[in-house]
């Protein structure tokens, strides 16, 4: 149901930054949203630190993690920093458009695989929180 359900958020691949509520931003492109255990999943993550924003400083790391999934309550802040699809927020600035979906129902994936590739999530325990 998560593959299903991903593949219309819009905002799906695109590059994200996230600040948790500890102060530490995030960057990693989007993968999912499970709205029924309210968490947000981003891969290819690297941690940016505190950036000032807190004391002690807790400094940027130069590893990339795989797959960091956050618990949406522990969210203080979420950007989308460049759409996968850049026609995407032109358009969502239009009060007529009720929805926007990235492929029409019932075709077949067209290269986007990541959504569907499987459900593991590699690397969630690591991080200085």
């Amino acid at each position: 149901a998560t593959a299903a359900m991903s593949s219309t958020v819009p905002y799906i691949g695109s590059k994200i930054s996230l600040v948790s509520n500890s102060d530490i931003r995030y960057e990693g492109i989007l993968y999912t949203i499970n709205t029924t255990e309210s968490t947000i999943a981003l891969q290819s993550v690297k941690c940016c630190g505190t950036e000032g924003r807190k004391v002690p400083e807790i400094p940027p790391s130069s590893e990339i993690y795989d797959f960091i999934i956050f618990r949406g309550q522990d969210i203080k802040d979420l950007t989308v920093l460049e759409s996968a699809n850049p026609a995407l927020s032109a358009q969502l600035n239009d009060p007529a458009i009720m929805s926007v979906n990235q492929r029409p129902p019932g075709g077949t994936n067209f290269g986007c695989g990541k959504a569907a590739s499987g459900g593991g999530y590699g690397g969630g325990g690591k991080g200085n929180a």
